[in-house]
């Protein structure tokens, strides 16, 4: 079992969330609220429940004074590390570690939400290995390949060996300080480590089976992320306590955040927004900004 004390997590967050636009034109994605608080936050506050005090980083690039700010008041031991040009998630993670360290690296999309259990994926990490947090799909299915014992043998299209299981990526994986070496200063964490590894022998290790995830990075998997977030809490909705809301007003499974205002009258059902926001009922699926501005999110 390795040692957690010295773990580094690292948390990616320097996209420019193309695909959550126009949403991310006001707020990088990392902060972009689900339920009370950003997503940033949630993930903070699962790493610090399930591995304690141990060293957190986030790299960004878009809107990155908006993420540091943030930290600042949230949690201000969490660094930051800002890339003036973006480097993509293998080159921005290669800048965001300590290389003396010997205990293994944890890396997690910030922008997918999941149960894995990150004291599990440092359990099985050795000094020469990765590991990938999937959950197990038919064969052929999603971007990664799965053998008999669990390895990993095909990412995206690139096929290492015979596969038994498709499976999809959560974004959640364990790297070895051996294999360290191999991450590049500019590129992708698929593409230029994970597949060059495979190409050359090393083993990459999968943890299998259901897990609660969800991608936020698209307006249909955001409003999701926010209507499982009160499922979570068996709520309906939930309304910050200082929103104000018309008495003619009806709120059904919608969050309304800190400072909003709902005019008018009639139904908002499946709606987020923003704190700061105003709006007029009625309204239905979609999410409001800060600044105002409706964006539909319907199926």
């Amino acid at each position: 079992m390795q040692s957690l004390e010295m773990t580094t997590v690292t948390l990616l967050a320097a996209g420019y969330g193309t695909r959550l636009r126009p949403l991310t034109d006001e707020r990088p994605k990392a902060l972009v609220p689900i339920g009370d608080r950003p997503v940033i936050a949630l993930q903070i506050e699962r790493v610090r429940h399930q591995l304690g005090d141990v060293s957190i980083v986030t790299n960004a690039h878009h809107r990155a004074a908006d993420i540091e700010s943030y930290l600042r008041h949230f949690d201000s031991s969490v660094r930051v590390s800002v890339e003036e040009e973006i480097l993509g998630t293998a080159g921005g993670l290669c800048r965001t570690f300590n290389a003396s360290l010997e205990e293994p690296l944890l890396v997690v999309n910030a922008d997918v939400i999941s149960s894995a259990n990150y004291t599990e994926i440092l359990g099985i990490v050795s000094h020469d290995s990765v590991v990938l947090r999937v959950v197990p799909r038919p064969v052929g299915q999603g971007p990664v390949g799965i053998d008999a014992r669990g390895n990993i043998v095909r990412l995206r299209q690139e096929r290492f060996g015979v596969e038994v299981a498709g499976a999809d990526y959560l974004g959640v994986t364990a790297i070895g300080a051996e294999l360290r070496q191999y991450l590049p200063t500019k590129g992708c964490l698929v593409a230029d480590f994970l597949i060059p590894l495979l190409k050359r022998g090393a083993q990459i290790q999968s943890v299998t089976g259901p897990c609660d995830w969800i991608d936020i990075g698209t307006l249909l998997g955001y409003s999701r992320a926010n209507m499982d977030w009160l499922e979570n809490r068996s709520l309906d909705t939930w309304v910050a306590s200082d929103a104000l809301v018309s008495r003619d007003v009806s709120i059904v499974s919608s969050i309304v955040g800190e400072a909003a205002r709902i005019n008018g009258s009639g139904s908002v059902t499946r709606v987020v927004i923003w704190p700061g926001a105003e709006i007029s009922a009625p309204l239905h699926d979609a999410v409001v900004m800060s600044n105002g501005r409706v964006v539909r999110c319907a199926a």
